[in-house]
C-alpha cells in the first residue's frame, strides 16, 4: 500500500501544493475545469473526514494542502479506503511536522 500511496502523493504533490505545504497561502480562483472541481471536492471530503478529533488544530492548513492539490489525474476509487487513510495520515504527518518547524 505505501507504494501505491507514494505514487498517487508524487502526482498530487505540484510545485503550488509543496509551497501551500510550507506556508503559502493558497490562490482563491476557480476552477476552470468542471471534471476537476469535482476531483478537488471529492479529495476535499475524502481526506478531511479522516482528520482524528486531536489533531483538528490542523485542520485549516490541513484542508489548504488538500486544496491546492493537483487533481488531473483521475483519482484513485473510492473504495479503496485503507490507500484514502495512509494518504491522509501522510499528508497530516506533513502539515504536523511543518507546523511545529515555524
Amino acid at each position: 500500500p505505501f507504494v501505491r500511496a507514494w505514487g498517487v502523493l508524487t502526482n498530487w504533490l505540484s510545485h503550488m501544493a509543496l509551497e501551500v505545504l510550507h506556508g503559502a497561502r493558497v490562490e482563491q480562483c476557480e476552477e476552470g475545469r468542471p471534471a476537476h472541481k469535482g476531483r478537488r471536492d471529492l479529495l476535499r471530503d475524502l481526506l478531511t473526514s479522516r482528520m482524528p478529533g486531536d489533531l483538528t488544530f490542523l485542520a485549516p492548513r490541513f484542508y489548504e494542502v488538500v486544496s491546492a492539490l493537483s487533481v488531473h489525474q483521475a483519482l484513485p476509487t473510492v473504495t479503496e479506503s485503507g490507500l484514502y487513510d495512509l494518504l491522509a495520515a501522510l499528508l497530516l504527518r506533513a502539515v504536523y511536522r511543518v507546523e511545529v518547524r515555524r
